[in-house]
């Protein structure tokens, strides 16, 4: 089947830097692509290629379709930096938005499907909260029913009620079959939304595949951690390492991690704290993005 979403050696430049170099993806239609990295590696250029913002070298198609050649009414985008008229009330954001898709959506029902109460509708978008802008902004976003949304931190800024709330809706938005792209700095938003991961660093994919596949893959099934790090590193475990003060040992089972606290209570170290948990998606990031 034809990705809703596929990217080619795509690379991009702003003058001298290099904002993304040879990247190449493909997102299944109606599934959530999470991609996550450190500030500055490329994230909203990718978003903004995709949405034909850009032209980048290596080709970029939307079923299909160069993106530069897509009906922009098939497409909701939330940039990270965005503010609109902050006169206008969000009921009068949203109608004024969803018409230049040629949408005429219930104001008031949009902006319910975000979390936005009924007292802050007819609001200056001035005199909202960061949060309750956030949402409106997202509101905008989907107003039109696209059926490609392309989301740059949507969560930035929103208390935690709120953001369950919203992952509550774009979970309803993908079960409608609407494919989706993220950026998030948020592990948890991507453990609860994301189909496909993938980790971007200086503008280059270090991974991406499915979460539970990355996660076997690079960090294994458990992790142990000892914190504070004791003076030496355990024989018994020769791929440990120490990472911010502790003792860290990535793709541990059962039996090394016995053999580290058998070897620990040999040395006498007093350890405040042991862990033996299963790996997340945070340590892949971390690894990968750490590594030397």
């Amino acid at each position: 089947m034809q990705p809703a979403v596929a990217l080619t050696d795509v690379s991009h430049h702003y003058g001298e830097v290099t904002a993304l170099q040879e990247v190449s993806l493909a997102v299944a239609e109606g599934s959530v692509l999470a991609i996550v990295g450190p500030n500055g590696a490329g994230k909203t250029t990718l978003v903004r290629a995709i949405a034909g913002v850009i032209d980048p070298n290596g080709q970029v198609a939307i079923d299909g379709a160069p993106a530069a050649q897509v009906d922009r009414r098939r497409i909701g985008i939330l940039p990270q930096a965005f503010t609109p008229a902050r006169r206008l009330t969000p009921r009068e954001l949203i109608r004024h938005h969803a018409a230049r898709y040629d949408a005429h959506p219930d104001p008031a029902a949009v902006l319910g499907r975000v979390g936005l109460g009924v007292g802050e509708l007819d609001r200056p978008y001035e005199r909202l909260s960061g949060g309750q802008q956030r949402r409106v902004c997202v509101a905008m976003a989907i107003a039109h029913d696209p059926t490609l949304l392309l989301l740059d931190e949507p969560t930035a800024g929103i208390d935690p009620a709120g953001r369950r709330a919203l992952w509550a809706e774009l979970e309803r938005i993908r079960e409608a079959g609407t494919t989706m792209v993220i950026t998030s700095h948020s592990f948890a938003e991507v453990d609860r939304l994301a189909d496909q991961v993938c980790i971007l660093d200086a503008g280059r994919v270090l991974a991406a595949d499915a979460p539970a596949a990355l996660i076997e893959t690079v960090a294994g099934g458990h992790r142990l951690e000892v914190t504070p790090a004791p003076a030496s590193l355990p024989p018994v475990a020769p791929t440990a390492e120490v990472v911010d003060g502790r003792l860290r040992l990535a793709d541990c089972d059962l039996e090394t991690a016995a053999a580290v606290l058998r070897w620990l209570a040999e040395t006498d170290a007093t350890p405040r704290r042991i862990s033996w948990d299963r790996s997340s998606l945070a340590d892949v990031y971390a690894m990968l993005t750490e590594a030397p």
